[in-house]
């Protein structure tokens, strides 16, 4: 406990953020963006994270580890990514859920110090991890599933799953929740054509061969470091996983910063991974990801 309090004391070092975030919603930012997907308040916080120097390390992981930190106290808030009509890559850096949190804490963090245009940097990364590929057709074009999602990040050479490597064992659990559920959807809703798409993409992730660490096999041997993709699995019929945060390790255990919807902003949990697993009735074990430093 004494290290969680000094961690967060720590957080004095990154204090300007929450006051940039203070004048940000308290005042009509004048800054123009120099990319099309950059709204103001994106532009702002964007040039401020860049300006930290946080992008100058030579270790990847170094530079997403210090890249979620300036992100903890921003606002919660799901469903960012489907307020448009059409199908387009949406950059939003000011409200986060614990899928978009991770996947900018990534995108920020392949972008090079070096780099000429760091904004055209930072939304090819981010295009490249929602979505896999350079074109968005529509809907089913964005990885919604974790496994997919994982599986994409693979594939690009980004990250290695260390799952099965750690403790884990093979996830036999069928992937349908979007098409069984596509009512809760309205994109599917509106347009069911689209449900046979997810269907297909469905059927293709339960060929692969996925693999967690279930909670009864959790332990603090298990080899998880700062800077992992911690996936939390669940006993939702159809879904993979419920969750997604970045390990930190304090004192000897791992926490987890993640956008909480029940604490509404992305924090660092107070309780370990472990005991937040143990503590939820609907979680039931981990997918562990690494960054592969290149």
């Amino acid at each position: 406990m004494k290290v969680y309090i000094k961690w967060i004391s720590n957080l004095s070092k990154i204090a300007f953020f929450s006051l940039l975030f203070a004048t940000i919603f308290s005042c009509n930012a004048d800054t123009k963006s120099d990319n099309e997907y950059f709204g103001k308040k994106d532009s702002v916080i964007f040039r401020s994270i860049v300006q930290t120097g946080v992008l100058k390390s030579d270790e990847i992981l170094e530079r997403f580890v210090a890249v979620s930190k300036l992100f903890l106290q921003t606002p919660y808030k799901s469903n960012t990514l489907d307020q448009n009509s059409e199908e387009k890559l949406v950059v939003n850096m000011h409200e986060l859920d614990c899928v978009t949190f991770v996947e900018n804490c990534l995108a920020l963090s392949q972008i090079e110090d070096n780099d000429s245009n760091k904004m055209d940097g930072f939304v090819n990364n981010l295009r490249r991890l929602r979505y896999g590929q350079d074109s968005i057709e529509d809907y089913t074009s964005r990885l919604h599933y974790f496994s997919d999602w994982l599986n994409n990040l693979e594939e690009i050479g980004l990250i290695k799953n260390i799952t099965s490597e750690i403790g884990g064992i093979e996830l036999d659990k069928r992937i349908d929740f979007m098409s069984v559920n596509s009512h809760l959807y309205p994109k599917l809703k509106s347009n069911t054509d689209l449900i046979g798409k997810i269907k297909l993409r469905e059927a293709y992730l339960n060929n692969l061969t996925k693999y967690y660490i279930p909670e009864e096999k959790f332990d603090e041997n298990i080899d998880i470091k700062t800077g992992d993709i911690v996936a939390i699995t669940c006993n939702i019929k159809g879904l993979d996983v419920s969750h997604l945060g970045i390990a930190i390790e304090l004192e000897d255990e791992i926490h987890l910063i993640h956008a909480s919807s029940k604490y509404a902003k992305v924090v660092l949990s107070s309780k370990s991974l472990k005991k937040m697993i143990l503590d939820n009735k609907i979680q039931n074990g981990i997918i562990v990801a690494r960054l592969i430093n290149k």
